[in-house]
């Protein structure tokens, strides 16, 4: 078993290693699977807030990610449902800090946790484990000696 350091610079491993065998490479670089899917979710972030939002920098956007996933612990995939919510309704955004303040957003959250609740419904009800086995179960009466007297 040969163990190697996770390149991800935000790793959130306490030890910053992982295995070969449970490492995704990318280049020469290898990462913890959780680390690997957070840095494409950052990638993203950045494409789809330079393909539909207004244009900034790309330090203040990558200042705001950072600040969003990393400070504040808002998951990769809420702040890319919370910039795709704000394209798909039309709300106004003119620079990259305005999303932190729809991150805030109470409703928004509430969407994103029905999504999140709604996606794992769809794939429990869609996996074939989920048959349930009724055993039969035999119930026997034992008569008990006491009156209804005794109880009172």
């Amino acid at each position: 078993m040969i163990i190697i350091k996770c390149k991800y610079s935000y790793c959130k491993h306490e030890t910053n290693e992982v295995t070969k065998e449970d490492a995704i490479k990318e280049g020469n670089c290898y990462y913890h699977k959780d680390c690997h899917k957070e840095k494409i979710l950052k990638k993203e972030i950045e494409e789809y807030w330079n393909d539909n939002m207004p244009s900034a920098s790309l330090q203040i956007l990558r200042k705001v990610i950072k600040q969003l996933i990393h400070d504040k612990k808002a998951p990769a995939d809420f702040v890319l449902f919370v910039l795709k919510h704000i394209n798909k309704n039309n709300k106004p955004i003119n620079n990259p800090f305005g999303l932190i303040n729809y991150c805030g957003n109470k409703d928004i959250r509430e969407l994103y946790k029905k999504m999140i609740i709604n996606q794992k419904y769809t794939k429990l009800k869609s996996e074939d484990n989920n048959e349930i086995y009724i055993e039969k179960v035999n119930f026997t009466y034992k008569p008990s000696n006491k009156k209804i007297t005794d109880i009172i």
